[in-house]
């Protein structure tokens, strides 16, 4: 306590929670009081001595005992050199020291005894604002001031002036170029255009010679520089060209002759002689005569009229035979007969008759249109008369009854004998054989006998190329419009197959598929999961027509599913249930299984009963 009146010692007693006395004795000492003491400075004479402030804490009281002592200001003095005679003499600065009592630097300037002279620089400028002199003062390594006098001239500026020359009017403009010359400074380069007239010149000139004519154009240059186009025409001076024409008799003075002369534009003048060839007329009489005494020839040479010979030849010859022909026809070959008169004409010469007797017969063609598929009636026979214009004419087939119409129809194979009678009761007759075309057969093979749920490939075999075929019962075959369809019936079936070759024929055969009804699928009712290597796992066994065992799953008695296996082969007991759960051994029990096994062809049947797991 810091109270000197509690100073000792407090008995308190009590009793306590089992009913006994409990005592409690307090001693009590006295707390020390603080006492503080701050040492102060100050710049105000009226706060010096000393002050005593008291705090009260959370014991007792605290004393602080500040002593406030006078703090004197600081006063600097400094010595410096100067080459400015202005800058010699005292200069005083006013400060604040750290106790925030005046601080006074004295500062005393002397002239100095080494201060260096003026340095001048020369410069060069583009810029007329930049030219003149500039002083600056710095301070050298003495620490003296250094005075730098810098002297800028201006550099000169170029301006050319381009005198230029166009055809062109809408070219004509002045144009200022700005660049920089030789010393760095802007050169001024103004172009001044100027109109020039530039239409062609034109020159026409004459020529005799027919290969220099036409116009020329040339492309020369101009005092200004530009292209002066210069056009030449060359016109063609007319030349005189005569032709004089003559005839002689005289082989040796025929031919073509010029001569050459100048006409009055200063060009050729040609003449040109042909001297032709008059040829001798040569006239034939000719003459008959049935006199040979008076055969032969004659010549006699007479003058043109111009003057030329003239040759006239005269022929006497035998005429020729005069014959007549008469032919007529029959159809009577006894009749056939020829017989030549021989006469004289009124001129006494021969003349001849011939009288011929000729057989007609009557010419035509068959065009057979054969029987399409074997056993059938479907040919037939047109008579083609269009190259015999003797008709009209009737026709019979197999001696049968005469037509008019040249078409017979629904023959059977065979040989047949065509016979064509016109008015005049000529004949003619040919023969033709119809055929039996070959017979279209399919063959689907021996009847098969299957397992059910098995599948099997139907083969056809033809005589033919075959164009289509269609099978009976579609739903238990891969394809109903295919040669090789695969079979997979579900109760034995007869397939019957049709089909037409590529003349359209049509051929069928049956084939019978048996279906045994024997599944291919053992499934055990019962295994002994007991270790001793026989009948431990519950598989199934399945025969050629399984393809694959799509899931297996086994069931306890309340539903829940204890084994399942997806997409086994079979007849492997390694991939059945080994009678566990859950990694533990079931106890013997009657147990469901259910399978979907899938067959040949894709059918998948279903499969489930009972099991009984025994040890």
């Amino acid at each position: 306590s810091c109270d000197i009146t509690a100073i000792g010692s407090d008995t308190l007693f009590f009793n306590n929670q089992a009913g006994c006395d409990s005592l409690v004795i307090t001693e009590t000492s006295l707390l020390a009081s603080d006492t503080i003491y701050v040492q102060d400075y100050s710049c105000d004479p009226t706060l010096i001595g000393i002050e005593v402030q008291t705090y009260t804490g959370q014991f007792c009281d605290s004393t602080v005992i500040t002593q406030t002592d006078l703090s004197l200001g600081d006063t600097l003095y400094l010595t410096a050199t100067s080459c400015d005679p202005s800058a010699i003499g005292s200069d005083t600065l006013f400060f604040n020291n750290q106790a925030g009592c005046d601080s006074l630097i004295i500062t005393e300037t002397s002239l100095a005894t080494n201060c260096t002279d003026p340095t001048y620089i020369n410069l060069e400028t583009c810029d007329p604002l930049e030219e003149g002199i500039e002083i600056d003062t710095l301070q050298n390594q003495n620490g003296l001031d250094s005075i730098i006098i810098s002297t800028t001239i201006l550099l000169p500026s170029d301006t050319t002036y381009l005198q230029l020359y166009t055809c062109d009017p809408t070219q004509v403009n002045n144009d200022t170029t700005f660049a920089t010359n030789q010393y760095g400074c802007d050169s001024l380069i103004i172009e001044l255009m100027n109109l020039v007239d530039c239409t062609p010149t034109l020159i026409d000139l004459e020529t005799c010679d027919s290969t220099a004519i036409g116009t020329v154009m040339d492309t020369l240059q101009n005092q200004y520089g530009l292209d002066s186009i210069l056009i030449t025409t060359t016109s063609l001076l007319p030349s005189d060209t005569t032709y004089i024409f003559a005839s002689t008799c005289n082989a040796q003075d025929t031919g073509i002759f010029s001569n050459l002369y100048v006409n009055q534009f200063g060009c050729d003048s040609l003449e040109i002689n042909q001297v032709n060839l008059i040829l001798s007329d040569t006239t034939y009489i000719n003459s008959f005569s049935c006199d040979p005494a008076q055969w032969g020839s004659r010549e006699i040479v007479v003058q043109s009229q111009g003057g030329c010979d003239s040759l006239i030849i005269e022929s006497v010859n035998a005429p020729p035979p005069l014959v007549n022909f008469n032919n007529s026809f029959t159809c009577d070959p006894e009749e056939v007969n020829s017989d030549t008169l021989f006469l004289q004409t009124v001129g006494g010469c021969d003349s001849l008759v011939i009288n011929s007797i000729e057989l007609q017969s009557i010419q035509f063609d068959l065009e057979v249109q054969p029987i399409e598929c074997y056993g059938e009636n479907n040919g037939s026979i047109y008579v083609d008369l269009s190259t015999n214009p003797n008709g009209p004419f009737e026709c019979t087939i197999n001696d049968g009854s005469f037509q008019t119409n040249p078409y017979f129809g629904d023959l059977a194979p065979g040989e047949y004998t065509v016979r064509v009678q016109n008015a005049a009761g000529c004949e003619g007759s040919l023969s033709v054989m119809m055929e039996d075309p070959q017979k279209f057969e399919i063959d689907l093979g021996e009847d098969q006998s299957i397992l059910y749920g098995a599948s099997t490939e139907l083969y056809t075999f033809a005589s033919n190329s075959i164009d289509s075929i269609t099978w009976s019962s579609p739903e238990f075959l891969s394809c109903d419009h295919c040669l090789d369809p695969i079979a997979s019936p579900e109760f034995s079936t007869v397939f019957i197959a049709e089909a037409i070759d590529e003349d359209g024929c049509l051929a069928s055969d049956h084939i019978r598929i048996t279906v045994k009804k024997d599944r291919p699928v053992f499934i055990p009712s019962a295994f002994s999961p007991d270790g001793d290597g026989v009948n431990d796992y519950f598989t199934i066994f399945t025969g050629d027509s399984v393809e694959n065992i799509n899931v297996l799953r086994v069931f306890d008695r309340w539903g829940e599913l204890v084994y399942e296996s997806e997409n086994m082969s079979g007849n492997n007991p390694s991939e059945g249930w080994d009678g566990r759960f859950k990694g533990k051994p079931m106890d013997p029990a009657v147990f469901v299984y259910y399978a979907e096994i899938r067959l040949s062809g894709g059918r998948v049947e279903l499969f489930k009963g009972d099991l009984i797991l025994i040890k």
